[in-house]
């Protein structure tokens, strides 16, 4: 389900962090697991959409609904471990390739655009600590 609220992610050790320009209309609350455009511009992952690449996860929030591509920045996570919501998160899942659903939460299910959110090194309950890695374009599947 997609995030009306800032929410808390842990992550587990230090993290690279990027200020990137936001998307026009863009509305990004804190803990959303963030995208770049087609045209190099952050918004929130909303699932599969074409020519997109995991960008990092919102270290605060950001509205840029009154404003043009790139009037505003955010700061994102880019790298490290963070504990995210997953689609029946299972021991087993170790190791497995996690892609975002929306902007919180990850399935180790893989679907034709759903942008590669990183590498899940750790399950606890339902969420994914996952090893994320900004800006990896997942080829459309049969590609």
């Amino acid at each position: 389900m997609a995030l009306t609220v800032n929410r808390n992610v842990p992550h587990k050790e230090d993290a690279k962090q990027q200020l990137l320009p936001v998307a026009t209309t863009a509305v990004i609350f804190k803990g959303s697991i963030c995208i770049l455009d087609a045209n190099g511009f952050v918004n929130v992952a909303a699932g599969a959409t074409a020519g997109t690449a995991f960008a990092g996860i919102a270290v605060g929030d950001i509205d840029n609904t009154a404003g043009a591509n790139g009037d505003v920045d955010v700061l994102l996570f880019q790298s490290g471990r963070h504990k995210l919501p997953g689609t029946g998160a299972a021991a087993a899942d170790v190791q497995d390739v996690v892609f975002a659903v929306d902007d919180e939460d990850v399935t180790n299910v893989s679907a034709t655009n759903l942008q590669k959110v990183g590498i899940v090194s750790e399950v606890d309950g339902t969420d994914y600590w996952v090893d994320i890695e900004a800006g990896i374009l997942v080829p459309a599947l049969g590609a």
